[in-house]
């Protein structure tokens, strides 16, 4: 006896073998079903009443779903005794002298299988098998542009670059069984075609989505070519086809872009500008992208930019950034873009809580900080001395020379300059920060140079009420000025001479303590203090002072071992109330404590 076997899920191959004995194989049964339908599997075999049998169906070669068993003296299968495994799903029809067909209700995926019929006779047996293959039909297809990302509609235009590969995915995603049959057309394009791969759409699901992609190398005379991807399936009555037309171009040029075309830096933004190139004839778009130098993986950019410039906002202040900006058309961004590095500025030293104290007994501006408010001061940052209406440029000031310091440190005063004349700028990255003040004299006292209470003016006279106009008040006084400037001289070649470094201190960059947290008993809270001398030139009136403040004295050595208010730092004599004002910066608690005091100094002999 021969027994055929069909192998499962062979889609589209036909078998009809006839055998001895009357074993014939008949073809697959394909029944298309998206979610129920009916399957017929007949079984033909001819027979008499006289010759008797037995006829059973088994699926997959394991399990009997029906049996036909004592048949009557008819012709009709009604006369005889049928058994099923599940009543509502399966029947059976036919007679002695046509044969037995199997019907099957409601087909499912789990009906896919071979179904084998076995016809037991008197004068033999007649075995035949069956391939219902439960089909699930696909209605989608689509193509997507694997370089963009992207699907592509039906009869859209495809921008390539020429000589360039250009890869597309044909999908078809809506499962279905057996698989579709992808194929592409694609003319005389240079194009090579991947292998056809089918994806399970659900564990141990026949059900199938295809893909299959292809890779384009096209010319200029390739333009305006159709490409298709077609899907073809036997449960279909025409295949799914979609289409693209080629346009072939070349990238845009790079921008032009120089150092120079950074401007308006300030302390979280630039404006950067550039020129354009050749686009091919098609519409550019720009993107700008910038990162910070030291993370470069934390980046931004700002897309379709129509004009040549764009201002670039909410940087951080003195921080180095690479920019780049690319020019975009409908083929893509350009190539081999030059980046230029710029810094925003750092913020001005009163931001940074940094102030330049002029100390007119030592000739010189102390660098401190009085508030850590806003953090430690960067690295990389130093302070230097400029004249007042300071305009930044990459020459303004010597920033690596010996007069750009930190704090900490002090600047030696530049001769012939006022200290009402000079402010304090921060430096780093190449770039200068906005001015802040001197703290020191005020103005308003013809910009004189004061000792204590004893002034001369910068014009030679200028000579103070407190001496008085007699001659021999006069004499004293050219006596006095000489022995000053005797002093001053000295003690400037010795400042010039000197380490610029000031005396140890406390640090000034710790940051406060928070809520709850104590300063160590071993480390008091560094202080700032100084005392600012002022005359009073209305003796009948003692509520405040008034006149102009024309001396300071500041430094560290006070601020290390303060002098009561009451003491005078340097030898002196006047006439009239002087007004003196103690200053107490206490770190632990970022509070200011402010001593007033007033007095009154003998005339002169």
């Amino acid at each position: 006896m021969l027994k055929c076997v069909l192998k499962t899920f062979l889609c589209f191959v036909f078998l009809h073998i006839l055998g001895s004995n009357g074993v014939v194989c008949e073809p697959d049964v394909l029944v298309q079903s998206n979610g129920g339908g009916t399957a017929r599997l007949q079984c033909r075999f001819l027979t008499t009443s006289l010759l008797g049998g037995r006829v059973s169906w088994t699926k997959d070669g394991r399990e009997k779903i029906v049996n036909v068993t004592d048949c009557g003296a008819g012709d009709a299968i009604t006369t005889c005794q049928v058994h099923r495994s599940s009543g509502g799903k399966y029947t059976v029809e036919g007679s002695r002298s046509v044969g037995v067909t199997l019907i099957i209700l409601n087909v499912a995926l789990e009906d896919d299988g071979v179904y084998d019929c076995k016809a037991v006779l008197v004068d033999g047996i007649i075995e035949k098998s069956f391939r219902l293959a439960v089909t699930y039909v696909p209605n989608e297809i689509a193509i997507t542009d694997v370089v963009k990302a992207v699907e592509v509609s039906n009869m859209s235009t495809l921008y390539a670059v020429v000589d360039r590969p250009y890869v597309l995915n044909c999908t078809v995603p809506s499962p279905c069984n057996p698989p579709a049959n992808i194929t592409w057309s694609y003319g005389d394009v240079t194009a090579v075609v991947s292998e056809q791969a089918n994806h399970s759409s659900a564990r141990d699901s026949p059900l199938m989505t295809s893909s299959k992609s292809v890779e384009l190398t096209a010319s200029e005379e390739n333009t305006a070519k159709t490409i298709s991807c077609i899907a073809m399936h036997y449960g279909l009555a025409a295949p799914l086809q979609t289409n693209v037309i080629l346009e072939v171009g070349r990238l845009p040029d790079s921008p032009l872009n120089a150092e120079d075309w950074i401007s308006s830096v300030t302390v979280d933004s630039f404006t950067v500008t550039w020129s354009h190139r050749s686009s091919g004839g098609k519409p550019q778009r720009f993107t700008v992208t910038y990162c910070e130098v030291v993370r470069p993986e934390e980046c931004s950019e700002i897309s379709r930019i129509v004009q040549t410039r764009t201002r670039i906002e909410n940087l951080r202040p003195f921080t180095l950034y690479r920019v780049t900006v690319k020019s975009h058309t409908v083929y893509g961004f350009s190539e081999d873009n030059e980046f230029i590095e710029r810094s925003t500025i750092p913020m001005s030293p009163k931001e940074l809580g940094v102030e330049g104290v002029y100390n007119s007994q030592l000739g010189r501006a102390d660098i401190v900080r009085v508030t850590n408010i806003s953090g430690p001061v960067p690295d990389g940052l130093c302070f230097q001395l400029v004249d007042q209406g300071f305009e930044p440029s990459a020459d303004a000031a010597d920033a690596a020379g010996q007069d750009c310091v930190n704090v900490g440190q002090y600047i030696v005063w530049p001769q012939g300059k006022y200290w009402t004349q000079m402010a304090l700028v921060a430096y780093g990255n190449s770039v200068f920060s906005a001015t802040s003040k001197m703290t020191g004299m005020e103005a308003g006292n013809d910009q004189g140079r004061c000792e204590v209470i004893l002034c001369y003016g910068h014009k030679g006279v200028g000579l103070p009420v407190i001496i008085g106009a007699s001659v021999g008040g006069s004499v004293l006084l050219i006596i006095i000025l000489v022995i000053i400037y005797i002093r001053t001289k000295g003690r400037s070649s010795g400042n010039a001479r000197a380490n610029r470094r000031l005396p140890a201190q406390p640090q000034q960059t710790r940051q406060q303590p928070g809520r709850g947290q104590n300063v160590p008993d071993d480390e008091p809270p560094p202080t700032y203090s100084g005392v600012k001398y002022q005359e009073v030139t209305d003796p009948t009136r003692s509520a405040g002072p008034l006149g102009e403040l024309y001396t300071t004295h500041h430094s560290y050595h006070q601020a290390q071992a303060p002098q009561e208010v009451s003491g005078i730092p340097t030898p002196g004599y006047g006439n009239g109330q002087y007004y003196s004002r103690s200053i107490t910066m206490d770190k632990k608690t970022a509070a200011a404590e402010f001593s007033d005091r007033y007095g009154y100094m003998d005339p002169i002999p």
